[in-house]
């Protein structure tokens, strides 16, 4: 094998490494913002939406009435998620910065960020 061949190898090896881990940041990081949302009637839990490019424009429809600390982001949102992109992650309930400012869901999951991307570029 040349030397050419061994260095696309490992590129090739390390770039799909790092997909992984951007990928888990992203999933842990959306989730844990979610899973920390006060569940009241399910609509503010329920309306993180996660896109590409932007952030989503108006509700989603959805309510979540699972305990708080359990559930987390819907599959459908789960597979929006890719390597690389500007992903957002967004609450379109105008009551949500009021909450955010309460209980600090994306400011703990912020808080955390640090060990987040510890732990995944850890994984192997």
């Amino acid at each position: 094998m040349s030397f050419a061949a061994d260095l696309a190898r490992i590129a090739k090896k390390q770039s799909k490494r790092l997909e992984q881990v951007d990928r888990g940041i992203k999933f842990r990081a959306f989730g844990m913002v979610a899973r920390q949302t006060r569940v009241d009637t399910g609509r503010l839990r329920g309306d993180w939406q996660v896109t590409q490019d932007m952030p989503a424009a108006g509700p989603s429809g959805v309510e979540d009435k699972t305990p708080q600390g359990a559930g987390g982001l819907r599959p459908d949102d789960l597979k929006k998620i890719t390597p690389f992109a500007n992903t957002f992650l967004t609450n379109t309930m105008p009551y949500a910065v009021v909450w955010e400012e309460r209980d600090g869901m994306v400011a703990r999951t912020i808080a955390d960020i640090e060990r987040i991307v510890k732990e995944e570029a850890a994984k192997p």
